[in-house]
């Protein structure tokens, strides 16, 4: 027998991972930045300028996913 599946989405899974830092200076929310991350690095992307340039590329789709995203990604 399996055991129950915890989670079904990446955002559950990520909104689980407490915030390591203090809330001062914070422009992302932590679950979105996480996922962001989490979904470029899936996607092969393997350096901080190409994982830019794959959210860039991709903004429109992130923020349709993420629902809770602003006008600006990370």
């Amino acid at each position: 027998m399996d055991p129950p599946q915890e989670y079904s989405t990446l955002l559950e899974a990520v909104s689980k991972v407490a915030y390591p830092r203090k809330a001062r200076g914070k422009q992302h929310d932590w679950k979105v930045l996480l996922s962001i991350t989490c979904a470029a690095i899936a996607s092969d992307q393997k350096s901080v300028r190409a994982m830019s340039q794959w959210v860039h590329e991709h903004a429109e789709q992130l923020r349709e996913q993420l629902q809770t995203c602003p006008a600006r990604l990370p």
